[in-house]
């Protein structure tokens, strides 16, 4: 769950590489394990899916909820640090209505509240549950 911190740490919805979700949050994860306070948090809800393989053979996974997305919590300087130095992330999110500067969009930042309430719905979430598009809960 999210913790309180400064008014200047936002939710960015992170758009990663096609099958990069995991990989890219474990190493999000690795660079901040063991400090006491980090620079910026990551998230990525997962939901369990079970397959039958063509022996029949039941396999469950965890796989992500929102496939080629993943959630940082930190400060605007933080986020263009992360960009640069993570190559699997491809860009964070613009929601359609985000105000421009000139001709720069201004990534979608997801409120406190309403990240937390999400977080929370995900954790208690039936496993069937997974949205495709992260409009879905900008909605």
């Amino acid at each position: 769950m999210a913790k309180q911190y400064s008014p200047d740490w936002h939710w960015y919805i992170a758009e990663v590489k096609n099958n990069t979700e995991r990989s890219t949050f474990k190493r999000l994860s690795d660079r901040i394990a063991g400090i006491e306070h980090p620079s910026y948090e990551v998230w990525l809800p997962l939901k369990e899916k079970t397959t039958i393989r063509a022996n029949g053979r039941k396999v469950t996974t965890q796989v992500p909820c929102f496939k080629g997305f993943l959630f940082i919590h930190c400060t605007d300087e933080k986020r263009l640090e992360i960009i640069r130095l993570e190559p699997n992330i491809k860009s964070y999110f613009i929601a359609p209505s985000t105000p421009q500067h000139g001709t720069k969009r201004i990534p979608y930042t997801m409120p406190d509240k309403a990240m937390e309430e999400y977080m929370q719905f995900v954790e208690g979430a039936d496993d069937e549950y997974v949205v495709e598009n992260p409009y879905q809960i900008l909605k």
